[in-house]
């Protein structure tokens, strides 16, 4: 279980060329021998954040998974990404947080992950990038058994466009397969893991690539009644705390007797949405939303609420 849970954490992320050929410390360099497709599938870069979409055809059912690239350190005389892992299911109302240590080895191709978590400091191979195509490598954990994983190519629609894809899936006897997909220039877009009655479909729901945002990569939760009583107005508080660093609360009022298409937005000083943080039918009451900024840089931005025929706009301030 450990090792399907590392597999599943680590197989998001990927490296910038410039990063990427830093990951090895010590020893001769083998770029030329491999893949350049193999470092754009993988921007391991500081800043660097996905966000997917997670479906479960069991309980607890659908839900959200990001990772972000927070730092960088050199462990073991390798260059290693520490990334934070956030996921939250939308049946429970439930956040986990935690972190692992990614690379992809200069001379071999191989991504890892490392876990370490008090004296256990396991590295996993995530995928074998170098595996030639059609072939197949085998992946596994310094303390565990593994599994042979195989190599194939295709293509990714996405965001408007057409991204070539690297794949890598295995299959058993036993009805239970899975795949990992990632787009060339953006990294982990689809995954599937099956067993024979349940399977987990996680899709990319958006990401934010060395200062270039695709799609949308924060979680749209809905958000939480505040309060049972019934406002005479429709409003909008300022977030709180303001400024803040990076994630901020916004309040608002829904008022009237019926429920109301409301949409609470974000964007940038140039007019652009940057985030939808509410787009759902909701009662009359008082609701709060959270935002959370921290593949953002810092700068104004206006948080904007409309709800029947109210429409209202405030600014608000990111400082990192």
């Amino acid at each position: 279980m450990k090792f399907l849970v590392i597999i599943l954490l680590g197989i998001a992320l990927y490296g910038n060329t410039s990063d990427t050929y830093a990951t090895e410390k010590n020893g001769p360099s083998s770029l030329n021998m491999l893949d350049s497709n193999i470092f754009k599938c993988f921007p391991l870069s500081v800043g660097n954040k996905w966000t997917w979409n997670v479906y479960r055809n069991f309980n607890p059912g659908l839900g959200y998974e990001s990772a972000l690239i927070t730092s960088s350190h050199v462990i073991r005389n390798h260059k290693y990404y520490k990334t934070r892992w956030d996921t939250y299911t939308i049946y429970t109302n439930q956040y986990s947080s935690g972190f692992s240590y990614l690379r992809i080895d200069s001379t071999t191709g191989n991504l890892y992950s490392l876990n370490i978590s008090g004296n256990d400091t396991n590295e996993c191979i995530i995928d074998s990038l170098n595996t030639p195509l059609n072939d197949s490598a085998y992946i596994y954990c310094e303390s565990g058994n593994g599994q042979w994983i195989h190599h194939t190519r295709s293509t990714y629609n996405i965001f408007n466009q057409s991204f070539l894809s690297e794949d890598f899936g295995w299959t058993n006897y036993f009805e239970a397969w899975s795949i990992h997909r990632y787009a060339v220039n953006l990294g982990k877009v689809y995954s599937r893991g099956q067993g024979m009655m349940s399977y987990t479909e996680i899709t990319l729901r958006g990401c934010f690539i060395n200062n270039t945002l695709y799609g949308d990569t924060n979680f749209i939760l809905g958000v939480k009644e505040v309060s049972s009583e019934i406002p005479e107005n429709f409003s909008l508080s300022q977030n709180y705390p303001n400024p803040f660093n990076p994630t901020t609360k916004i309040k608002f009022d829904i008022g009237g007797t019926a429920s109301t298409e409301t949409i609470l937005s974000v964007y940038d000083v140039l007019g652009h949405e940057v985030a939808v943080l509410v787009d759902q039918q909701l009662q009359p009451g008082t609701y709060e939303a959270d935002w959370d900024a921290s593949a953002y840089p810092s700068g104004v931005y206006y948080y904007k609420l409309e709800s029947g025929s109210f429409t209202e706009t405030k600014k608000m301030v990111l400082i990192k």
